[in-house]
């Protein structure tokens, strides 16, 4: 418990507030740690604890700090004190995992719901603002659009050390909450489109970086399973943030065939989800006589599928998964982990039958994908000049 409090946003509040005397840092209360790490590698060579870069290497003086980190060629890389430093993530309690865990899982949720719980009042919202049926179901669309648009900037801003994943979490979190006041107040269509998509902006980051949050708590081994549960429910310049966090995202979009391949497929998926969402008040209301409450009651079915899909993979992943490891707790191929996994004009105009069929079919294009990672994964990868080669 201590130690979730510490690392929590309560934490450098109350770290400030007391003048680092209370919560206070291991190596604040223990002066010692950082006895091996005083001296500077730059200026005393005897010291360095890496290797020289060949000759070859001497063009990468030009290239930011960052770089030579991830290339493992700079010597004031910052690490862990050891394997057991108790800051590490990967050291912590497991109820400190659980519970954070738990808090992905049920900011994840409430986001989900955010978006969905829209089509429950679209009936409402027609007869508010003498809408027709079309505009009506255009706020859930830009909210979409919204988590859409939203991780290609607030998930690397969480990357960056200046600013991390607690603060994005955070204040992107507060900053949606208190939008909902002017989302319910709306007064025309306009505003209400305008502010469901900052929402949707605002509330992409556990969607976009949870599982990435939780990859640092846990070790590749028992990653998957974590992740699997979550599914169901050093300083740098503006100039640095600003290339990171707006620029780089796209670049390895249009540049990076399995970066490009996976988005496409995530917002195949996001669109078909929500295209569904779209049809329920056709179907349920408008088919079926469901008054708004019984509508919102066809929701929990997608809970019950989720978890009707959590036991299988636990033996999945315990069967088969786990084995892929060494007893480093690594895998060679990564792909190896991989298992294939205007909606209401078209109800309108198709009819239910045909308009759910189209839907399937839809995703019936895009099963290959899945297997295009498993077979091909790894070539794509040594092709790349950013991933990693070990």
């Amino acid at each position: 418990m201590a130690q979730l409090i510490h690392d929590s946003f309560f934490g450098p509040l109350v770290r400030y507030l007391s003048n680092g005397k209370l919560l206070p840092h291991e190596e604040t209360r223990n002066p010692a740690l950082l006895r091996p790490f005083i001296a500077d590698p730059y200026n005393n060579p005897s010291e360095r604890s890496l290797p020289e870069a060949p000759a070859s290497d001497a063009s990468t003086s030009n290239h930011s700090d960052g770089e030579l980190a991830e290339k493992g060629k700079d010597p004031l890389i910052v690490d862990w004190y050891g394997p057991d430093d108790p800051v590490n993530p990967l050291n912590w309690s497991n109820f400190t995992k659980c519970a954070i865990t738990f808090e992905l899982c049920f900011l994840t949720l409430a986001v989900y719901i955010g978006s969905s719980v829209y089509t429950a009042g679209v009936v409402s919202v027609k007869k508010d603002f003498n809408i027709a049926q079309v505009p009506a179901t255009l706020p859930l669309t830009v909210f979409v659009l919204g988590f859409g648009l939203g991780p290609m900037t607030l998930a690397p801003l969480s990357e960056a050390p200046a600013v991390g994943r607690m603060p994005t979490y955070v204040w992107s979190l507060l900053a949606y909450v208190l939008l909902q006041i002017p989302v319910a107040l709306s007064v025309n269509l306009s505003m209400l489109m305008v502010f469901r998509f900052v929402t949707g902006v605002l509330g992409s980051p556990p969607l976009a970086t949870g599982g990435a949050s939780i990859a640092e708590i846990f070790t590749p081994r028992k990653r998957s399973l974590a992740i699997a549960i979550w599914g169901v429910a050093a300083n740098v310049t503006v100039k640095r943030v600003a290339y990171l966090t707006i620029i780089r995202p796209w670049i390895l979009t249009f540049t990076e065939p399995l970066v490009f391949l996976l988005r496409t497929w995530t917002a195949l998926i996001f669109g078909l989800l929500f295209i569904w969402f779209t049809s329920f008040p056709f179907v349920f209301q408008g088919l079926y006589r469901f008054n708004a409450g019984e509508t919102g009651l066809s929701f929990r079915d997608l809970l019950v599928g989720a978890l009707l899909c959590v036991p299988p993979f636990v033996l999945y992943d315990r069967g088969v998964q786990r084995k892929m490891f060494d007893v480093g707790g690594q895998i060679s191929k990564p792909e190896q982990r991989l298992v294939p996994a205007m909606a209401t004009a078209a109800y309108h105009n198709l009819g239910i039958p045909w308009a759910s069929s189209l839907l399937g079919f839809l995703g019936l294009a895009y099963v290959p994908i899945p297997f295009l990672f498993y077979f091909y994964g790894e070539r794509f990868r040594n092709e790349s000049k950013r991933a990693r080669h070990t």
